[in-house]
């Protein structure tokens, strides 16, 4: 029952799990990408990169997927669970708070490394000579068509120091999934790559991307992304994403960010040189604005739009306090003592963030604000 939970919380939260990644496809078929999701830590100076893939064709063709690197990486395989675990501590805090018979070198380039993992037959190359570059992939996959945006991608990402590109054949047919592979390399900066993709047979996809950026200190996640939340982890919650990501850290942010739209738009690398721990009193007022409280109080600006919402929302309210300041008054306790230890009680359930017993608290204080405001307005008719 706990993995069904946590796979249906995956299935909410981010999209089938595919890496952001170049793709060539082989035949003339259409490939789409519709989501891609990612985890990379990064720890100033070595970053670990996980990515799992999923493709779509409505005929069978093999595509071979790359991806560049600012250094030779090693290459392993990953294991889905880093993505259940990532997606699982993300719902808490928010709640809570290759190329087989092609070993040669030539002028241009280089194979560094050739590994079969599981259905993934990976290639890692060191390209010097775009030009090079171009002929070798021409006589993998036979092409006859161009593959000049791709090849402007290359060229681009060989004269900023990018020398290293990690190949993957795959063969899709209708949906494919494969297991995660792991990439660990040294870069004095986290690196995401973004144009490779849009440049690609993929590029006019409408995708979703999800990234899981787990970092020293908070990222600038930068445009078009959008950081839906940053929380701290532990050492015990870093371990339970991936046993060597948690040797790089003691405490880390784990960052949620999305980008929704086509990928030819989004052509512009993640790249983030330092992260930015805050200061105590930023940590304070975003642990205040987080409360229950805060979220409930939150809610009722947006119903003063007319009279009646004005009178519900007022009504409410009132009796809200009504009932939160009856429970400290009204109570039949006659020890002073008591009743200082009932309103700490009362202060601290609106102080702890905790969704649920704020709720329990919240409908009981309403109930008995209605009860206090009644037995209040017959007391004064009374009275008259």
């Amino acid at each position: 029952m706990k993995r069904f939970l946590i796979l249906m919380a995956l299935a909410v939260v981010i999209s089938p799990v595919l890496a952001d990644r170049g793709l060539i496809v082989v035949n003339p078929v259409i490939i789409y990408e519709p989501a891609q999701n990612a985890i990379i830590a990064w720890n100033g100076s070595y970053e670990i990169l996980i990515l799992s893939t999923k493709l779509e064709s409505k005929n069978r063709t093999k595509v071979l997927e790359f991806i560049p690197l600012p250094s030779n990486p090693e290459v392993e395989k990953g294991n889905v669970k880093s993505f259940y675990a990532v997606t699982r501590l993300i719902n808490e805090k928010i709640r809570r708070s290759g190329f087989t018979g092609i070993g040669a070198k030539s002028a241009g380039v280089e194979i560094v490394l050739q590994k079969q993992i599981g259905v993934h037959n990976i290639t890692v190359v060191r390209v010097d000579d775009v030009e090079e570059f171009r002929s070798w992939v021409d006589k993998f996959l036979s092409l006859n068509r161009s593959i000049d945006r791709i090849e402007d991608a290359v060229r681009y990402y060989v004269s900023n120091g990018f020398r290293y590109f990690v190949f993957d054949v795959v063969e899709v047919y209708k949906q494919r999934d494969v297991e995660p592979i792991v990439y660990k390399f040294e870069s004095p900066f986290l690196f995401y790559p973004m144009m490779i993709t849009a440049y690609s047979d993929v590029g006019e996809s409408y995708s979703r991307i999800n990234l899981f950026v787990i970092t020293k200190g908070e990222p600038n996640v930068s445009k078009p992304f959008w950081v839906r939340a940053t929380v701290e982890i532990d050492r015990n919650e870093l371990e339970e994403i991936d046993k060597d990501i948690a040797k790089m850290f003691d405490r880390a942010y784990l960052t949620y960010a999305t980008y929704n739209g086509y990928l030819n738009h989004a052509d512009d690398d993640l790249i983030i040189i330092e992260t930015y721990i805050p200061p105590p009193s930023v940590k304070i007022a975003r642990y205040f604005a987080s409360l229950p409280i805060v979220k409930f109080l939150g809610i009722f600006p947006s119903a003063y739009n007319d009279i009646f919402g004005e009178i519900f929302a007022t009504i409410i309210l009132s009796a809200f306090f009504a009932g939160t300041i009856g429970m400290i008054y009204y109570m039949p306790i006659k020890d002073r003592r008591a009743r200082i230890i009932l309103a700490v009680a009362v202060a601290t359930i609106l102080l702890i963030n905790n969704g649920f017993v704020f709720t329990l608290f919240a409908s009981v204080s309403i109930l008995l604000g209605f009860a206090v405001m009644v037995y209040t307005l017959e007391g004064f008719i009374k009275r008259r």
